[in-house]
């Protein structure tokens, strides 16, 4: 199991992340593209999950679905940069790292009270991003 929690929170994130370019494909009206990647994306996980979970045990499902699901956004990331030339911002992406990193280090290295409190402090820091970004920049252009 000390396995399994740290790929599921990769597997997470890098799930919103491909959900996120989803998105943009629909909003584009291309979901031809969202629809192959996904595909890819399954074969690839079924080809990588019987050799994980013959290598890791019960962890290895684990670790094969964050790895598919890593290559799911790797692959919408580069059509979209095909589609409509966007990249993400290497600021970004090392943030959204670093936090998992962070994540995963306090769930081995510390309690329930130590993840509880790190989840918290994800959290306020999201929303007061989202409120930052989405409600005082405009208030601040409207004046």
């Amino acid at each position: 199991a000390s396995l399994i929690i740290p790929s599921a929170i990769i597997a997470a994130t890098s799930s919103g992340y491909s959900l996120f370019l989803n998105n943009i494909f629909y909003a584009l009206h291309e979901t031809r593209t969202s629809t192959v990647t996904s595909l890819c994306a399954g074969a690839f996980n079924l080809v990588i999950c019987y050799p994980c979970i013959r290598a890791f045990g019960l962890s290895g499902a684990s670790i094969a679905i964050a790895a598919s699901f890593l290559f799911d956004a790797v692959l919408k990331s580069i059509a979209l940069r095909k589609k409509v030339g966007y990249t993400v911002p290497i600021r970004t992406l090392l943030v959204a790292v670093l936090i998992t990193a962070v994540t995963c280090f306090i769930y081995y290295s510390f309690g329930a009270p130590a993840n509880i409190i790190w989840f918290c402090a994800i959290f306020i820091a999201a929303a007061s991003a989202v409120y930052f970004f989405f409600f005082k920049r405009r208030s601040e252009k409207t004046v």
